[in-house]
């Protein structure tokens, strides 16, 4: 990540501010909100007939988090000029697409969204633990 980049995230406000208390149409919600929760009022949002939508969705969000850090990274006029929090709060909606489509891929394979993040951290403490984070291969 570019330096530029890197230190318009590092001025966003910090933790205090990010989590608490948050409303989401008009319902509110605390740290509390759970992966089972999320789970739960996001699939109710699900119209698709193919099973394999959620994954070729979760490719093409993905891709639409990326194209907004390459076009601000090669100074697109849009975002060149466009105020810190706009571009981060841009990035957080294509983020919160992404995981509508990961969890969607969970509900299609029967796997809980809050069993893929354990496992993640479980893999991710096991890999720091033997001094491997760095790497490449699944099972380093």
């Amino acid at each position: 990540m570019n330096k530029q980049l890197q230190d318009d995230i590092n001025e966003l406000p910090g933790d205090d501010s990010l989590y608490g208390n948050w409303q989401v149409n008009g319902e509110f919600f605390d740290k509390e909100y759970s992966f089972q929760d999320y789970s739960k009022q996001a699939i109710s949002f699900a119209c698709y007939a193919s099973a394999d939508y959620p994954f070729f969705g979760l490719l093409a969000e993905a891709g639409e988090v990326a194209d907004k850090l390459a076009k601000k990274l090669r100074g697109d006029a849009k975002y060149k000029n466009m105020p810190k929090a706009e571009f981060i709060d841009g990035l957080k909606k294509e983020l919160g697409d992404v995981l509508w489509m990961v969890n969607a891929c969970c509900k299609e394979l029967g796997i809980p969204l809050e069993s893929v993040a354990k496992t993640n951290i479980d893999k991710l403490t096991d890999r720091q633990q033997r001094n491997v984070l760095k790497g490449d291969g699944d099972n380093r």
